[in-house]
């Protein structure tokens, strides 16, 4: 009989383009010979692929990495990604962190993996602490297999902006983008594979094809993806609101493909605390570009990025953000407390509220973005009756959970037979941070009075 494989763990904590290269390091490990181990299960070893936006995900990592030791004392626990590159002394001096791999030889990982689990663990403590490089992209050289019904394809990695606050750069190194010809044929492979929708992921994603030759852009990429027929359900990951020019307004106005969502960091709505940021757009330009894509999709569900008490954020500053978010037809917000991070423009500067302030801040921009959602969900129910939902999962008792092409997410009696579809969905009643629905043909046998073949989609 042949050697037992070893079974490793990949845990993610971050955004969209993490979990994209945890599924590149998963199947990385699978073509080296060891088996991914169930998160709820004990492993042979370990993977936190780390974020670090803020010292709160520092502090989620180093917390992961002691649940993996308590639960498997003897199996080597690693933490790569943008942690371990942009930190590595902090993320190394956690006594449960056996290893540390930051981003610039994401493909040694599995060698790196499969040396410790041969190695004496008390003679290696340091042996791959820290970076040994800048940060380097990574697309690898084929498609991963994915877990989510909705993949995260990445097409654009690192970031070439300076922002005072953000350890990003460091972390991620310059900007790269996946040539147009590689990201549509993976996207026609995923397709293949019968998913429904797909989002392009980037760590700068208004930035791609700056860096290729002859250069792109994202209203390129996607107008060519349209052409092609590639894809019904595009979606984006976030944009920066000062590179919705003209060239992508127009291409988003004309899709059929691209959903009717958009992310955008404002992180501040005060023109003096958006200059320290070096933030390159005022707040009436960033009121402007929000408005322009309400004309065009009214049905558009915009989220927004927000840091409470960045340095120079007084209590006009602060008003001043707050109240212009107000005004705005955005439909969630997802809001930070300011984190200074070491080696950023930011972290010296000491005009700045005291954290409890900045606390309270966010606690008070939670809360009107919990009025922005539920009155996007209000207007969305009035706006149209039936949404196009994909089917993402389904628990025991039947509920089936899904988003639609606008970003609502819905629940609503089905089984694990339709995951991975999109099925059109009556919206019936508000739930916390959704609406609860029924299928169409259900609506119909209720005597709803709508025909199943004349509704309007979202």
């Amino acid at each position: 009989m042949g050697e037992e494989k070893q079974r490793v763990a990949v845990l993610t904590l971050g955004c969209k383009v993490n979990h994209y290269d945890s599924a590149l390091l998963r199947q990385r490990l699978v073509d080296s010979g060891f088996i991914i181990a169930d998160k709820k299960d004990k492993a042979d070893a370990y993977i936190i692929n780390a974020c670090t936006v803020t010292a709160r995900s520092d502090f989620q990592a180093r917390q992961l990495a002691r649940r993996c030791k308590r639960k498997s004392p003897d199996s080597p626990v690693l933490v790569v990604g943008c942690y371990a590159q942009a930190y590595p002394r902090s993320c190394g001096s956690e006594k449960a962190v056996d290893a540390v791999v930051g981003n610039h030889d994401r493909s040694s990982i599995p060698g790196i993996v499969a040396h410790l689990l041969n190695t004496d663990m008390k003679d290696n403590k340091d042996l791959f602490a820290g970076g040994k490089g800048p940060a380097k992209p990574d697309f690898g050289d084929t498609l991963p297999e994915f877990e989510r019904k909705r993949p995260y394809l990445k097409v654009q990695d690192g970031c070439d902006s300076s922002c005072a606050y953000c350890a990003v750069p460091r972390a991620r190194g310059r900007a790269a983008s996946l040539p147009p010809d590689e990201v549509l044929k993976r996207v026609e492979q995923l397709v293949q594979k019968g998913y429904r929708e797909i989002v392009l992921a980037g760590v700068h994603l208004g930035s791609y094809g700056r860096d290729l030759y002859p250069p792109a852009s994202l209203a390129v990429l996607i107008d060519r993806l349209e052409s092609q027929g590639a894809c019904k359900r595009l979606r984006l990951s976030s944009l920066e609101p000062q590179e919705i020019d003209d060239e992508l307004l127009s291409v988003l106005a004309g899709s059929k493909s691209v959903c009717h969502h958009l992310h955008l960091p404002l992180q501040s709505g005060d023109d003096k605390v958006l200059r320290e940021a070096r933030r390159p757009y005022t707040s009436s330009d960033f009121s402007r570009i929000v408005r322009q894509v309400v004309r065009f999709w009214p049905d558009v569900a915009i989220g927004l990025d927000l840091i409470a008490g960045l340095p120079m954020e007084s209590d006009d500053a602060y008003k001043r953000t707050f109240e212009l978010v107000e005004s705005l037809p955005v439909a969630y917000l997802h809001v930070f407390p300011f984190s200074p991070r070491p080696g950023t423009g930011a972290f010296d500067i000491r005009d700045r509220p005291p954290q409890r302030i900045g606390t309270e801040r966010a606690r008070q921009l939670r809360e009107l973005g919990s009025r922005k959602k539920r009155n996007f969900l209000l207007e969305a129910m009035k706006r149209s009756p039936v949404y196009e939902v994909l089917v993402e999962s389904v628990d025991q008792a039947g509920h089936c959970r899904g988003r639609s092409r606008n970003y609502i997410s819905f629940s609503f009696p089905g089984n694990s037979s339709i995951i991975g579809t999109v099925v059109p969905v009556c919206a019936e009643a508000l739930e916390d941070n959704g609406l609860l629905g029924r299928p169409l043909d259900s609506c119909y046998s209720k005597g709803t009075g709508q025909n199943s073949n004349d509704w309007k989609k979202d």
